[in-house]
């Protein structure tokens, strides 16, 4: 059943705009130094050559989360996706400058489910490449990894858990959801799920080839 537009304090979803940034650039800077400290490197990178490398992806996110705050169009676009993640949430009808997007991002999020169950295959892969002879580090590092995954992985079930719930019953006047276009029939469902497995595929075996040639 869906709440009452009138009952839903809209407000606090606008409030809840910089919390939500805040906390991203937070889980961003701490999965990156718990990376960097686990595997004493990134992206190739070692040691304070790998630290150089996260300092510029944090700065990048610093400033993208500066000029959607400072930016009247870029703070407008995600006051208005915060608001409609606050109308899914609540099940509530978000008003007719949102309803479309709310519509067509549930139906989007509803089809890619599955996603957060690929995640441990990733961080596994990262544990095993651990500089575990440092144990003080690594052992920390690893856990704020474990953490962090297992936090999105939680947020992301729930969130699709919303989506399907508002696909199956979308709040407001009936009306007609656009139909999908190729990119989002590319980028969700079976297709992406099938385009993961064999990237990843691809991946073992190109990182087996190079430790039997080594």
């Amino acid at each position: 059943m869906s709440a009452p537009t009138e009952d839903v304090d809209w407000a606090e979803a606008d409030r809840g705009l910089i919390r939500d940034l805040g906390l991203t650039v937070l889980g961003l800077a701490s999965y990156f130094v718990a990376l960097v400290a686990l595997d004493d490197g990134f992206a190739g990178l070692e040691g304070r050559a790998g630290w150089l490398a996260v300092a510029g992806c944090l700065a990048l996110v610093g400033i993208a989360v500066v000029a959607q705050l400072a930016v009247p169009a870029l703070r407008s676009r995600a006051a208005r996706a915060r608001r409609v993640q606050y109308a899914l949430r609540r099940h509530a009808d978000p008003g007719p400058g949102a309803r479309t997007q709310a519509d067509v991002g549930a139906r989007r999020l509803a089809r890619i489910g599955w996603a957060p169950w690929c995640l441990p295959f990733p961080v596994a892969a990262l544990l095993a490449a651990g500089r575990w002879d440092r144990p003080p580090v690594a052992v920390p590092a690893a856990l704020v990894l474990l953490g962090l995954t297992g936090a999105w992985f939680v947020v992301v079930r729930r969130q699709v858990r919303y989506a399907r719930r508002w696909v199956a019953d979308p709040p407001g006047p009936r009306r007609e959801v656009p139909a999908p276009n190729a990119l989002e029939l590319w980028t969700g469902g079976r297709r992406l799920l099938a385009l993961w497995l064999a990237l990843s595929v691809v991946a073992a075996a190109t990182g087996l080839l190079v430790a039997v040639l080594a």
